[in-house]
């Protein structure tokens, strides 16, 4: 488990922000053309990221660490199943039999945290896995 969490730590991505150095040295503009692109985004859209991305660490959150070990690897870092299996010394099968538990998991822990607010997609995707 330390291993996943460092190599998470390790491989961090840094998020890149546009900076046009021209236009910080122009006389002219608006002043609010040197915030990067994507400061500048409608507040509406941006507080409705900022409520999603609440749910889902919350939801995160209660994940075992195995499964949010996991789920991290894969849908943030985007590693492979065999870059896995390495980092947390276990089978290929245990991986993918870990993520698949995990979604599943995610699923659930996000339909409790979200309620009538869940995306449609969340609840669809939760009765095909368990059918």
């Amino acid at each position: 488990m330390n291993l996943a969490i460092d190599h998470l730590r390790k491989h961090k991505k840094a998020q890149a922000v546009e900076y046009d150095d021209a236009r910080a040295h122009s006389d002219e503009g608006n002043p609010t053309d040197l915030l990067p692109s994507t400061l500048a985004t409608d507040p509406d859209r941006a507080l409705a990221r900022g409520e999603i991305r609440k749910h889902v660490n919350r939801a995160l959150a209660g994940l075992s660490p195995n499964h949010r070990a996991v789920i991290l690897m894969r849908e943030v870092e985007g590693l492979s199943y065999t870059e896995m299996a390495d980092t947390m010394e276990c089978s290929k099968g245990t991986i993918m039999s870990r993520l698949f538990h995990a979604r599943r998991n995610l699923q659930r822990a996000l339909i409790k945290e979200m309620g009538d607010d869940a995306p449609e997609v969340v609840h669809d995707r939760l009765e095909e896995a368990t059918g």
